[in-house]
């Protein structure tokens, strides 16, 4: 499903505002993943509680415990998000940030 335009516009801003681009860029790693194949590889639920509740889905979800083995850091949600926050970093995020 193509991303929400302006909910993508808005996670833009979140993105930068939130300081997630201190750790995450689209296309290339830095302390953690690259978020441009993301949409492609995980659910907009998965990504939704990954912004949400990162330790509890490292606790709970294989593919998020594989990310921390990996990373050697946990995410921590940007303070503070909200559920329409993460949902418009979600679209910005399937925008592959644009």
């Amino acid at each position: 499903m193509p991303a929400d335009a302006a909910l993508a516009a808005r996670g833009k801003k979140l993105f930068m505002q939130k300081s997630c681009n201190a750790c995450h860029s689209m296309d290339s790693k830095m302390t953690g993943p690259a978020l441009g194949p993301v949409p492609r590889e995980r659910t907009a639920a998965w990504m939704m509680s990954m912004i949400l509740h990162p330790a509890d889905m490292t606790k709970s979800d294989p593919i998020a415990r594989q990310l921390l083995q990996q990373f050697k850091v946990q995410m921590v949600p940007p303070v503070p998000v909200n559920a329409e926050e993460a949902r418009a970093l979600v679209e910005y995020i399937k925008s592959g940030g644009k």
